[in-house]
């Protein structure tokens, strides 16, 4: 996965321990976009800390 923008630490991780959709939903999220995912090569991204990421696409064989 490349990552298109960086984001802060997700606020779960601060000092108010605020809980977001967070983890799970992007540890989906980030099995859908990789090779032979449902969603290979789309983009995601986080609305918590604003990171954007790209899945890998597969390169056509010659």
């Amino acid at each position: 996965m490349n990552v298109l923008r960086r984001g802060p630490a997700p606020p779960c991780l601060g000092k108010e321990r605020l809980v977001c959709r967070g983890c799970p939903g992007w540890e989906a999220m980030r099995a859908a976009v990789a090779l032979g995912g449902p969603w290979e090569g789309a983009m995601i991204h986080c609305s918590c800390t604003g990171l954007v990421a790209k899945g890998p696409e597969r390169t056509p064989q010659p």
